[in-house]
């Protein structure tokens, strides 16, 4: 952690993989609505083609802000780092 640089930092397990660009995306709303965590579903892959995204890049998803306050008893906290862009 000593060596990290920047505003944000995100954790990605060995077997996991993003879709193609949503990383981008996720730290374009963060920065945009400056937040201090952002959380993020999951889901598991239909196939798993890691050569080809399906992603559609056009698409928009929806962003609830709440505090961490509120957020925790209606949501459920999530104890693995790599729900939380941070």
């Amino acid at each position: 952690m000593k060596f990290v640089k920047g505003d944000y930092i995100y954790f990605l397990d060995s077997d996991d993989y993003l879709a193609d660009n949503v990383l981008n995306k996720t730290i374009q709303k963060t920065i945009a609505n400056n937040l201090d965590v952002l959380i993020f579903i999951s889901k598991l892959p239909e196939h798993y083609n890691f050569n080809e995204s399906t992603t559609n890049k056009n698409k928009t998803f929806n962003l609830n802000i709440t505090s961490g306050v509120d957020y925790m008893p209606e949501i459920c906290f999530k104890n693995e780092v790599w729900w939380y862009i941070i």
